[in-house]
């Protein structure tokens, strides 16, 4: 099986001619193009990247902020696109090129207003046939991936199950996963996330998951949305195709659950550690928590109260689904995390790497986890990048980390990116009106707080604070890339002074 954001191979067989009459009888399909050299055959590959395509792959042209698909048509087709998608807006200002395209190869242009509509009925329409397969949907402001990869690890144990791929969960990327998936699943779990009003609404139509999964609502993506209430409502969207057969899964502990589990056509679920049949109690482990489940200990690769809401989400889907508790617990004892998601790495010392994304109730919870791993006499190292999609709202939201920053405790706190200059400044006020009241230095407190604009002074202030034993937390957005630090600090000898945990 071959899915990733450039493709996915089809398990099934089609062709361009049906796609096109899929498209004209639910009224996208403008019209088809057919070149004469064209000899009908089989499409095994659906492409949205022209480094993905080979003979026999559709492609379809979208245009995104920076990449125009419509821009790689004739390096499509010299490498054996069997068809091309292609929006009328385009065809309209480039008829010549395209005459000259299918003039030199063989292939079929579908022409449609929105490549992008075209792609998503498609997977739409597709899932729709197979009617064997139960559909869970997963979505919430944090959380997503790791609890699609604990059902899948679950859920696993008994079923054909089958997850969505890395982060195939957008309007473009879940009809990819859709399209790949395999012909032998009984169960799909589909990871759903939204940055922009009206898209959950389009995830739910294509999936009509019977099982649907809220993890939290937050604040990811409220400089897009407004504010925390547009969220919910637009995550409430999941449950937008239920017609009352299905399940909706929505967390005790939420300050929205009253909105999210109002009026929803189904069965509405409430999880958390006074809903979950079984849970008992929790303790801190060196790899993660253990949960007392029933008469079991159930071993947890991750730590944190939010990693174990996921898991108690988890454990109650699995039960409703009839699975039994020693299937559970296999799966969960063999769960292990994605790199870059609350991932333990030990060897010179032990770093917590948590940097494939960040917003600030993930930085908490990421922050408040690690500050649970204790072991005595070794300090904790902050290294905090910036948040990114946070709007009008990002000073005051880097003001409320650097702030919580301080109150965790760690011992040093190294601020990365220009928008985590903001809570550096904060950290480093209350700072400074505590040695005011109390009458000692920040040296004298131990306490370190810094702000590096760029990764090389990252780097130098790592040098400058580290110590041997040293536990490390590295957290933010994707697009500070600060799991560039993982191999230098593992290897550089500019870190010679640190040694093992």
């Amino acid at each position: 099986m071959t899915i990733s954001s450039a493709g996915a191979d089809l398990h099934f067989q089609t062709s361009a001619q049906e796609i096109a009459q899929l498209l004209e009888k639910n009224g996208l399909l403008l019209r088809v193009v057919t070149a004469k050299s064209a000899v009908p055959q089989l499409v095994d590959k659906v492409c949205i990247d022209s480094r993905a395509v080979g003979t026999g792959a559709i492609f379809f042209a979208l245009r995104g902020q920076k990449v125009d698909g419509h821009d790689y048509l004739t390096d499509c087709a010299r490498k054996g696109a069997a068809a091309l998608v292609v929006s009328e807006s385009f065809m309209s200002k480039h008829s010549a090129a395209v005459e000259r395209l299918l003039a030199e190869y063989s292939l079929v242009l579908i022409v449609v207003q929105s490549p992008l509509e075209a792609l998503q009925l498609w997977a739409r329409a597709y899932l729709l046939t197979r009617t064997e397969v139960f559909k869970i949907g997963v979505t919430g402001s944090n959380g997503k991936t790791t609890s699609k990869e604990l059902l899948f690890s679950v859920l696993s144990t008994k079923k054909k199950a089958f997850a969505s791929p890395g982060n195939l969960n957008s309007v473009i990327g879940l009809p990819l996963a859709v399209l790949g998936m395999p012909l032998d699943v009984e169960v799909a779990i589909f990871e759903m996330a939204m940055s922009e009003k009206g898209e959950m609404s389009i995830l739910s139509d294509i999936v009509k998951p019977n099982l649907a999964l809220i993890t939290n609502i937050g604040t990811a993506h409220i400089g897009n949305i407004g504010d925390q209430a547009g969220i919910a409502e637009q995550k409430k969207m999941i449950f937008s195709n239920f017609d009352g057969h299905e399940m909706a899964f929505v967390p005790e502990a939420d300050q929205w659950v009253d909105f999210l589990k109002s009026d929803v056509r189904g069965e509405v679920v409430l999880y958390g550690e006074t809903s979950t049949p079984g849970y008992v109690s929790w303790e801190p482990w060196s790899d993660g928590q253990i949960v007392h489940w029933f008469d079991q200990k159930l071993t947890l690769k991750l730590a944190g109260a939010h990693n174990r809401a996921n898991l108690l989400a988890v454990l109650y889907i699995a039960q409703k689904l009839g699975y039994q508790r020693r299937d559970i617990a296999r799966g969960v004892e063999s769960f292990v995390p994605s790199p870059g998601r609350s991932e333990l790495r030990r060897g010179r010392f032990t770093v917590m790497h948590d940097s494939y994304n960040a917003n600030p109730d993930s930085m908490r919870a990421s922050i408040s986890s690690f500050m649970e791993i204790a072991v005595p006499g070794h300090r904790h190292v902050l290294i905090l990048g910036d948040m990114k999609e946070l709007g009008d709202l990002s000073v005051q939201l880097h003001e409320e980390i650097g702030l919580f920053a301080y109150q965790s405790g760690a011992s040093v706190c190294i601020f990365f990116g220009e928008a985590m200059q903001a809570a550096w400044q904060a950290a480093i006020g209350v700072q400074k009106k505590h040695e005011a009241s109390w009458g000692f230095s920040a040296d004298s407190n131990e306490r370190v707080f810094v702000h590096a604009i760029d990764f090389e002074t990252v780097k130098k202030e790592v040098v400058d604070r580290v110590r041997a034993g040293d536990l490390i937390l590295l957290k933010a957005s994707r697009g500070m890339e600060l799991e560039r630090l993982l191999p230098w600090l593992e290897q550089s000898d500019e870190l010679g002074g640190i040694g093992h945990v």
